[in-house]
């Protein structure tokens, strides 16, 4: 199915949560958790520990995994997740993407902006395309976050 959707809409996105040490998950079940994560290849999830909130039915479930257990999945999980990522978006650099700008970055002095797929894109550019969108070329990448580079601004060389 995933193959289908990536053959049928080149460049998708797919995301997912993910909860680990749910009662009664066993380590094989967390195998095949991480089996997915790396067959689909997922370009980001959002993971999360099990915990127990009062008044749902899966507080009077059986076999609890323990709390370092489930921790410990919980570290591999992350691990794999962002390794998926970062290979997904080291094949991105190079390539170009429409950005909306959103807002000055937290460091440096750059803008922020997201793509149509969600990725974050860092970019050189003045306050007033912020709301706006640009088309950029990926020019490097953290694993998770993009450097880029504004589109009909590259410097031409003659002669």
């Amino acid at each position: 199915m995933v193959a289908a959707l990536r053959a049928g809409v080149p460049g998708i996105a797919l995301t997912t949560d993910i909860i680990v040490g749910f009662p009664g998950e066993t380590e094989q079940d967390f195998q095949d958790t991480l089996s997915l994560v790396e067959q689909v290849g997922f370009d980001d999830a959002y993971t999360f520990k099990y915990s127990p909130r009062e008044g749902t039915p899966a507080t009077r479930l059986k076999d609890a995994v323990p709390d370092d257990v489930a921790g410990e999945r919980l570290e591999r999980l992350i691990a794999l997740v962002r390794a998926v990522a970062r290979r997904r978006n080291v094949g991105l650099v190079g390539t170009a993407h429409e950005v909306l700008i959103e807002t000055r970055a937290k460091r440096g002095d750059l803008l922020q902006g997201r793509t149509r797929t969600n990725k974050v894109a860092l970019v050189a550019g003045p306050d007033a395309w912020i709301g706006g969108y640009r088309t950029v070329r990926f020019t490097g990448t953290t694993g998770s976050t993009f450097t880029a580079h504004p589109l009909g601004q590259e410097l031409a060389v003659v002669g």
